[in-house]
């Protein structure tokens, strides 16, 4: 089975810099206003570190209640407090938990480059574990999607230095694939 991991590195990525940039706000932010991670008073270890490590270790629930407590707490002192923030705040959530669930929801289908690629460290990898096929090498893997998970292509193969072009037939689902030479 191959999986493209590409995706799931920019999801990943994407959602670890907006988890540690809202993390490091946080912090920040609960050290300005003095904001405590809890009904003690504010202290360095009751506000910005705990607040800074809790967000980073469980963003998704301690970014929101960081937000709801902030906002009572300016208000009780007679702070104004922007929706914008709320907004920004809601909006970074949805995001965080759309990127994360994207490879997942909306699947991980190599392109056909990509699957052309895949065939051919396959179909390599393959003649070059038979004893008979060593000096064998695959150039080249060209693939067209014929219907459904059917792919049809040329594979250009070097065999003691001469060049050969192989029909082969792929079958993909979006998740494994199996070749055929004809």
């Amino acid at each position: 089975m191959t999986v493209n991991l590409t995706r799931y590195w920019v999801c990943a990525i994407v959602t670890a810099l907006i988890v540690g940039l809202t993390s490091l706000w946080v912090g920040f932010d609960s050290r300005r206003y003095q904001i405590p991670s809890s009904n003690a008073p504010y202290t360095w270890r009751n506000g910005a570190v705990s607040w800074f490590v809790c967000c980073l270790l469980m963003w998704i629930l301690v970014f929101p209640i960081y937000l709801f407590k902030r906002r009572g707490i300016l208000k009780r002192r007679g702070f104004k407090t922007s929706s914008a923030e709320y907004v920004v705040g809601a909006l970074a959530i949805v995001v965080v938990a759309f990127i994360a669930l994207w490879p997942f929801l909306f699947g991980n289908r190599l392109s056909t480059p990509d699957l052309e690629t895949q065939v051919r460290l396959s179909l390599g990898q393959t003649l070059q574990n038979n004893p008979k096929m060593r000096n064998v090498t695959v150039k080249s893997v060209k693939l067209v999607r014929r219907e459904g998970n059917q792919y049809d292509g040329i594979a250009v193969i070097q065999i003691r230095g001469v060049e050969e072009q192989h029909e082969i037939s792929v079958t993909y689902d979006g998740k494994i694939y199996q070749w055929k030479l004809n």
